[in-house]
Formats: structure tokens, C-alpha cells, sequence
């Protein structure tokens, strides 16, 4: 039987998804600001926004481990394996989606630092990731809102509820 922490009991997976968000979060900050940019140039501020894109995509993939290690354990095994397969269990494929839109923005983020690309390349590149990163973030939200609601409405949800 797998063992899921109590709603209250932090682990030390879910700190390190904390402290990884927020590093990423403070450098993606940190870039935005003018006169960051003016300080240390577009390149350094553009190597600024990748690693932080590598810290967030850190964060993701734990959130997906975390998915995967509370799926229920097959026979007597545990899921040893990187990757499962288990679109049925909303949680597992909020997360896969997740960490594939963090990959997207690595792609995007590190394709950013070359220098002289033309409009063409940086369409390919930049922006198209950026495009398909942000909608990755929107289905994972959308689906860990509709296992949120699963879970609320278990044996409550109906009728006049």
C-alpha cells in the first residue's frame, strides 16, 4: 500500500519545490527589472531568465516524482521507473504536462541567449516554446482543478449540494 503524507506534514520534497519555485521566481523577478538589465547587459540578463527556467523545471519534475510515487503500487512494487504512464489519475497528468511546458521554456530561454538570430529563428525558437510552455500551464491547471473538484465532491457532490 502506498503511504500519501498528511495534508498538514510538510515533506522535504515539498520544501525543495518551495525553495526551487521561489529561486526561479526571484531570477525570472530579478530579469524584468530595467535597470537590471542596464546594469549587467541583454546577454547576462537573458542567461538570468534560463537559469531560472532550469530551477522551475527542477521544481516540476519533483512535482511529477511526487505524482508518480503516489500512484498505488503495482502488486507489491513500488514505481521505480522516470516515467509512468497513467493518464487516469488526474494528478499524474497535471504534472507530465507541467514539467513538459518547463522543458518547452528551458528550449525557449536557452535559444534566447544566441545571439543575432533573425525573426524567423526566434519565432521558431523563442517564442513558439514560450506559446506551447504557456499552454501546457494552462491544460496542467485546468486538469489539477478538476481532481481538486473529483476529490472535494467524493460523496457529497450532487443534486441540491
Amino acid at each position: 500500500m502506498t503511504e500519501i503524507p498528511s495534508a498538514g506534514r510538510s515533506t522535504a520534497r515539498d520544501r525543495w519545490v518551495a525553495w526551487l519555485f521561489i529561486v526561479g521566481s526571484s531570477l525570472f523577478a530579478l530579469g524584468a527589472v530595467p535597470s537590471y538589465v542596464e546594469a549587467v547587459g541583454l546577454r547576462l540578463c537573458a542567461a538570468t531568465f534560463f537559469v531560472g527556467s532550469l530551477f522551475f523545471t527542477g521544481a516540476a519534475f519533483l512535482q511529477y516524482r511526487e505524482a508518480v510515487d503516489a500512484l498505488a503500487a503495482v502488486g507489491a512494487t513500488r514505481r521505480r521507473s522516470l516515467w509512468v504512464w497513467a493518464p487516469r489519475n488526474l494528478v499524474w497528468p497535471a504534472g507530465a504536462v507541467q514539467l513538459a511546458g518547463k522543458l518547452w521554456f528551458n528550449w525557449s530561454t536557452g535559444n534566447a541567449l544566441r545571439d543575432n538570430l533573425s525573426a524567423e529563428p526566434t519565432e521558431q525558437r523563442v517564442w513558439r516554446p514560450d506559446a506551447l510552455g504557456s499552454i501546457a500551464f494552462l491544460v496542467s491547471s485546468a486538469v489539477a482543478d478538476a481532481e481538486s473538484g473529483i476529490h472535494r465532491c467524493l460523496g457529497s457532490c450532487g443534486p441540491g449540494n
